[in-house]
């Protein structure tokens, strides 16, 4: 099932160039507000931030997903941070200023390091209701010795909530890493495990699930977090 309303926009960057901009709206006025941000190697059209979005617009959280600059550009490079910080940025305000958003609670996050980006963006003081992981990269691949966990302590010091939907194999998020991080947090956070799932969150065919049932599981997972912090 699709929601009533999916757009394509163009999000205009703080250098005048645009980016790409799908949004869900719900079928009625909507109770909350989503941002997501793809992974280094995808795009908006991902299928989990496609699955994503759609299904919380149908539970009535409007939901913009959008690229960053080098996938407009159609280069094979993610964007030096700053410029990836400031893109999310742009997404959040441009949502920020749906007249149907007025007064309602804005929530960010993404895929991989698209959450990420969202997190140094709340940070750096983007008002953000709460955050939504898909796949927190805590380190890179073979490297869990680099810590991507001060972003996380940033904006846990703002005291703002946070989701984690993490995959019990992701190969960037170990989990007796990730664990420790988040119960010294000072912030609320909720850790929800996918059993088998990996970064991208999907889960080996001897597992005897399908992506859909996983996808209809995150889902839930996000309306019920944003349902709580709003």
């Amino acid at each position: 099932m699709s929601p009533a309303r999916e757009t394509e926009v163009r999000i205009e960057l703080e250098d005048g160039a645009e980016v790409t901009g799908l949004v869900a709206m719900p079928a009625g006025d909507p109770k909350a507000g989503l941002v997501l941000g793809h992974g280094a190697g995808g795009d908006l059209s991902h299928p989990l931030l496609a699955a994503a979005a759609r299904g919380v617009a149908l539970e009535g959280i409007a939901a913009l997903r959008f690229n960053f600059p080098y996938v407009e550009e159609e280069r094979g490079v993610p964007d030096r941070k700053p410029v990836l910080v400031a893109c999310c940025r742009a997404a959040f305000e441009w949502m920020k200023a749906l007249p149907q958003l007025e007064g309602m609670p804005l929530f960010a996050g993404g895929k991989s390091m698209g959450g990420r980006m969202a997190a140094i963006a709340t940070a750096g003081g983007m008002p953000t209701a709460g955050l939504v992981f898909l796949g927190y990269p805590l380190h890179p691949s073979a490297r869990k010795t680099e810590l991507r966990d001060e972003p996380l302590k940033l904006a846990s010091e703002k005291k703002v909530p946070m989701l984690f939907v993490q995959g019990e194999r992701d190969k960037l998020c170990d989990l007796t890493l990730l664990e420790p991080i988040l119960a010294k947090l000072t912030a609320p956070c909720t850790l929800h495990v996918i059993p088998s799932g990996d970064h991208s969150l999907d889960v080996p065919k001897r597992s005897g699930r399908t992506r859909e049932q996983i996808y209809t599981e995150i889902i839930e997972v996000v309306c019920t977090f944003v349902d709580e912090v709003g």
